[in-house]
């Protein structure tokens, strides 16, 4: 994978990029808004935000994987937290020269850990990367408990 930069490439591939990262956040993250959230990421991005990594695989002009790195301050310490990976296709070598690829951005920051969230495969993680659940997200909607309320004002 590459890391998108604010240069010709970058630029280029601005409309794919945005779509892409929005549809992932429709899919997976309905508790983040997902322009607002791409809009923050892309104009890090374009600003040169160094704790923000963007990264791409390409293929015949297209993006086939992608993943945003960022590299938060959590209370003093460096979290290296993964906010999306999406790969379009199982590739398990490429999968493993991005994992390693996030452990050495860890290492280089200093982080007290590597997190991120999954939907799915869990138990690969845990196995193969050394990863451990930490704990479940509990997820209720806003505009859902607005919604129950109006009807039972009836």
């Amino acid at each position: 994978m590459i890391r998108v930069n604010n240069d010709n490439l970058g630029r280029a591939l601005h409309a794919l990029l945005y779509l892409r990262l929005r549809d992932f956040c429709i899919e997976h993250t309905p508790e983040l808004p997902a322009e607002p959230f791409v809009n923050v990421v892309l104009n890090r991005l374009y600003n040169g935000d160094p704790l923000l990594h963007v990264l791409v695989e390409l293929e015949n002009n297209t993006i086939v994987a992608h993943a945003i790195i960022d590299i938060q301050e959590a209370f003093g310490n460096k979290v290296v937290y993964c906010h999306q990976l999406q790969r379009d296709k199982p590739d398990i070598s490429a999968q493993d020269e991005l994992m390693e690829a996030v452990d050495k951005l860890a290492d280089y920051h200093n982080a007290v850990c590597i997190a991120f969230s999954v939907t799915k495969n869990s138990k690969v993680y845990e196995k193969k990367y050394g990863y451990t659940h930490a704990r479940s997200v509990m997820i209720k909607m806003a505009h859902d408990n607005k919604a129950e309320k109006d009807s039972s004002n009836g």
